[in-house]
């Protein structure tokens, strides 16, 4: 968030591009090399007929609980406003607000660094405050997602920059923040062996969240000519998932010890 704009602008949007997408690929050969997964992880083969079938029985028992797509549908509409607010913060300071591009830029950076900060934050949260439980972090998460569309909504040229600050801060901590407390409450509902299942089910469904709620936000944008109008429809949406997540029955945590 960066060093991308500054690079658009000295060398145009295709160095930038093009920068992002060697640094993607050198990362995922840096993993490839170095990463060794446990050999005790490793599948044994010539299972008999009745693990197998086992196996498809408790897979046909995962796609019938509600709770799954319960926390699938949610994580739509989170990943979705996540993605909106990655596209479309920047724009809506500079465009909206009126405030430079580098300014912009560095609140956009600003909540990448909270969202980074914030995916372990929520994590040490679950697991100490409310002992291994996920639903309710979640829901705090959530509503807090919601609340930070709202002020988005109030949001005017001539704004102080520091509120600005604050709420892309706000943005970051909450609304990248949230996706270790999903994947750890899918895993967990499903249990061990159907978790790598369950997640790639949630996974599929949550891709249309990206696919759908982000150009969304800019089609009433510019239909409206207002981006106030679009905070105002990501907190209709974020209420939506607040209503689905509290639906959810999580089974309690283990006791250790």
């Amino acid at each position: 968030a960066l060093v991308l704009p500054a690079l658009a602008m000295l060398y145009g949007w295709r160095a930038a591009v093009f920068s992002a997408g060697v640094f993607a690929i050198g990362g995922a050969l840096f993993v490839l090399i170095l990463y060794r997964e446990s050999p005790g992880l490793s599948v044994q083969v010539g299972e008999d007929n009745h693990v197998h079938h086992n196996r498809h029985s408790s897979l046909r028992g995962l796609l019938r609980m509600h709770d799954i797509w319960l926390i699938s549908f949610t994580a739509l509409i989170m990943v979705g406003i996540q993605y909106t607010v990655l596209s479309y913060l920047e724009l809506f300071y500079h465009d909206g607000l009126g405030y430079s591009i580098r300014f912009a830029s560095y609140m956009l950076s600003l909540a990448q660094i909270a969202g980074a900060v914030s995916r372990v934050f929520w994590g040490i949260i679950s697991d100490t405050l409310f002992h291994g439980l996920r639903k309710r972090p979640f829901l705090l998460v959530a509503t807090f997602v919601t609340a930070m569309c709202l002020a988005m909504y109030f949001l005017r040229p001539g704004s102080p920059w520091w509120l600005l600050a604050a709420l892309s801060f706000m943005a970051g901590f909450t609304a990248i923040g949230w996706n270790g407390l999903f994947i750890a409450m899918i895993s967990e509902l499903a249990g061990k062996d159907l978790a790598g299942t369950a997640l790639g089910i949630a996974l599929t469904v949550i891709q249309f969240g990206v696919l759908v709620i982000p150009p969304f936000f800019g089609f009433v944008v510019d239909c409206t000519g207002s981006y106030q109008t679009g905070w105002l429809t990501l907190f209709g949406f974020s209420l939506a998932g607040v209503f689905l997540l509290g639906q959810v029955r999580e089974k309690k945590a283990e006791k250790t010890g």
